[in-house]
C-alpha cells in the first residue's frame, strides 16, 4: 500500500483520527480505500490537510478553507486575489527612511532660551 493510513495521516498533520474522519465526511479531504477497505492518503490530501490547519489557526471557517482548496486545486488565485484587502496604508515617511526622522520633537523647558 503505498500513501499513508489514518493513523499516520493523523500523526502527519496534527489532527486526530477523529478530525480525519470528520474531514473525510465533509468532503474535505477524500482518501481512497485499499481492497480491504482501508483509507490510503495520499501525499496532496496530507498536504490539504496541514492547509486545513493553517486555515483553522488565521480563523477561517471550514467553507472558506474548502473554497480556497478548491482553487488551489484549480490553480485558479485570481478570485482569491481579489478578495484580499490591501494592506493598511503606511503613515508618515515612506518605508525604510530613518525612523528617528518619524519622531516629533516637543520643546522642553531646558530647550527654551529665556525671554
Amino acid at each position: 500500500m503505498d500513501g499513508y493510513r489514518i493513523s499516520e495521516a493523523a500523526r502527519a498533520t496534527g489532527f486526530s483520527v477523529s478530525a480525519l474522519r470528520f474531514y473525510e465526511q465533509e468532503g474535505v479531504v477524500v482518501p481512497e480505500r485499499t481492497a480491504t477497505g482501508y483509507r490510503c492518503y495520499r501525499d496532496d490530501h496530507v498536504d490539504a490537510l496541514r492547509f486545513v490547519a493553517r486555515g483553522k489557526q488565521l480563523g477561517l471557517s471550514l467553507d472558506d478553507i474548502t473554497e480556497l482548496l478548491a482553487l488551489l486545486d484549480r490553480e485558479e488565485c485570481t478570485p482569491l486575489q481579489e478578495r484580499i484587502p490591501p494592506p493598511p496604508r503606511a503613515i508618515g515617511p515612506s518605508a525604510g527612511s530613518d525612523r528617528r526622522a518619524d519622531v516629533v520633537h516637543h520643546p522642553t523647558a531646558t530647550d527654551r532660551s529665556p525671554a
